[in-house]
């Protein structure tokens, strides 16, 4: 206090806040990386800081920057970090190779979860490196990964057993064989994405529904290998199933699929009307009405809709009302009572 009796206060700055409680729990992880980087620039007391918080942090997330970062920069984020858990480095398709990958999981063995979607420069001897020294890895996701194949996939299911989540899709070179390897290896698997894998079929199907009782999602859009068998032993074995994709599994009919329905597993398929008009249980689409107009010749029939889903059943099933005009016909179809 001065001879005035004025009282000074000296002005706080980021510096004067607790780095580790404060800054590194409440501030750094609400900013973007490139501003980070930014704040590198600043002065060397910021540089030694956020260095401090690339060491010591337990996540790193690239995903929305991963096509503009460079390997400098990635350097500067792992190269001295050994704490991470949650590493997410998707769409890093074009810079990011084993040579920089491998490091990163040995100094981190400690990671539960990585995202390497549409890392296409990578092979499986990053995921052997990932498999031997991160042993207590959760969740991973290999999407659009098209240098996955058999080998790869087997090494994953002989080590890494408490794997719960798995995401292959796109790897189209993934084969049966492989795919009974991992989910035999890998029982507490809860989601698995196997979507627009050709080479699957039952024989990996069967086993991977008797493999995985904990299964709540799993995902073969596009899979059109899969027959009604494998929808049967989904039935009988997935007792903790919520949704199933199954969308361009052309040869999956809805006989099987009505048990599942019926055990409210949520489908991305719509259920064919019953024959009263009401729609089945267990869809996923909001209630609508929809309206048939058929004029002259029945191969004219168009479609008119309050709803832009789509409808998988005939017209004349499920009619509550019938309008003749002449030669128009329509065709209203009540919404389903659940």
């Amino acid at each position: 206090m001065n001879k005035c009796g004025d009282t000074h206060v000296s002005a706080v700055t980021l510096f004067d806040l607790p780095v580790e409680d404060v800054i590194f729990q409440h501030i750094f992880p609400l900013l973007p990386i490139q501003t980070l980087f930014h704040a590198r620039c600043v002065c060397r007391q910021f540089q030694q800081i956020v260095q401090y918080f690339f060491t010591v942090a337990r996540t790193l997330n690239i995903a929305r920057i991963g096509g503009k970062v460079t390997e400098r920069a990635f350097h500067i984020l792992t190269d001295e970090s050994s704490n991470l858990v949650n590493v997410n480095l998707r769409n890093a398709k074009d810079w990011l190779q084993d040579s920089l990958l491998m490091p990163v999981l040995k100094n981190n063995q400690r990671i539960e979860s990585l995202d390497l979607t549409n890392c296409t420069s990578l092979s499986n001897t990053s995921l052997q490196v990932l498999v031997t020294h991160c042993v207590g890895l959760k969740s991973l996701v290999l999407r659009d990964c098209v240098w996955l194949d058999p080998d790869g996939v087997t090494v994953i299911g002989l080590y890494s057993n408490q794997l719960e989540k798995i995401d292959m899709s796109g790897c189209w070179n993934v084969n049966d064989e492989a795919l009974v390897v991992l989910v035999k290896g890998c029982p507490r698997l809860l989601s698995i994405e196997l979507m627009k894998i050709y080479g699957l079929t039952d024989t990996s199907m069967s086993i991977l529904c008797q493999s995985c009782p904990k299964l709540v999602h799993l995902n073969v859009q596009g899979c059109w290998r899969i027959t009604d068998d494998s929808i049967r032993f989904l039935a009988e074995y997935g007792k903790n199933l919520k949704t199933l994709h199954i969308r361009d599994c052309t040869h999956v009919t809805e006989t099987v699929l009505t048990k599942l329905r019926q055990n409210g597993v949520k489908m991305d398929r719509l259920a064919p009307p019953s024959a009263d008009g009401r729609m089945d249980k267990g869809r996923d689409v909001p209630e609508t009405r929809q309206v048939f107009a058929v004029t002259g010749p029945v191969s004219s029939m168009c479609q008119l809709w309050t709803s832009p889903h789509d409808y998988h059943g005939s017209p004349s099933s499920g009619c509550t009302k019938l309008v003749c005009c002449w030669d128009v016909l329509l065709f209203w179809i009540s919404p389903p009572e659940l």
